[in-house]
């Protein structure tokens, strides 16, 4: 769903494989931000799943994809490739790659905060927002709607988390009671390709 809060796109590499690209704007610093993508208590607030360690450092970790009472939790196995606090984060799940980029935002405002009479030193990206770009590397090509419906409601929460309101969350199978079925729908139709199947057909 492209919009001012989010843009959507697919793109195709080298080797094939196809990526889901999703852009939104957060009205908080890289740092704050930075935060929210990699300590457990953060994450389990909004994402669909928490991590046993702080995702800072690189090497091994372990994903709980969260059920929230809706089935099991399961473990998921992941590798730290990047680490480049507060500004960039990659990591495997399962066969997908997740590769998170934060820049402060440099809107017309934002530079303005940046470069102009607040501060004419420059510098100081303080309350200036910042742009997340999560490319997400699918190892199943079909899954691209699903992906992002998924992580629409997953931002959405985010949103609400970083204002201080926090939403419950919208993930697993509960996905569906806020609208992620219509959502899978709609991005299929806007990215040409198939509806993904995830959940059994009612």
């Amino acid at each position: 769903m492209t919009s001012e809060l989010q843009r959507v796109s697919v793109s195709t590499g080298a080797d094939a494989s196809t990526t889901v690209v999703i852009e939104r704007n957060f009205d908080v610093s890289p740092e704050v931000l930075w935060g929210a993508l990699t300590e457990p208590e953060q994450l389990k607030l909004w994402a669909p799943h928490t991590a046993d360690r702080v995702l800072d450092s690189f090497g091994p970790a372990t994903l709980v994809m969260l059920a929230d009472g809706n089935g099991d939790d399961q473990e998921v196995l992941i590798e730290v490739l990047v680490v480049k606090p507060p500004h960039l984060l990659k990591y495997t799940w399962g066969v997908d790659v997740l590769r998170w980029e934060i820049t402060a935002d440099v809107t017309p405002d934002g530079l303005e905060a940046l470069l102009g009479d607040v501060n004419p030193a420059g510098g100081d990206d303080e309350g200036t927002g910042s742009v997340l770009v999560l490319r997400h590397t699918l190892g199943d090509v079909s899954m691209v709607s699903a992906v992002a419906a998924g992580w629409q409601l997953c931002f959405d929460v985010l949103e609400t988390v970083l204002a201080g309101h926090p939403e419950a969350p919208k993930r697993g199978a509960n996905a569906l009671e806020y609208g992620w079925a219509e959502l899978n729908e709609r991005f299929a139709d806007e990215l040409g390709v198939k509806p993904s199947v995830v959940f059994p057909p009612e």
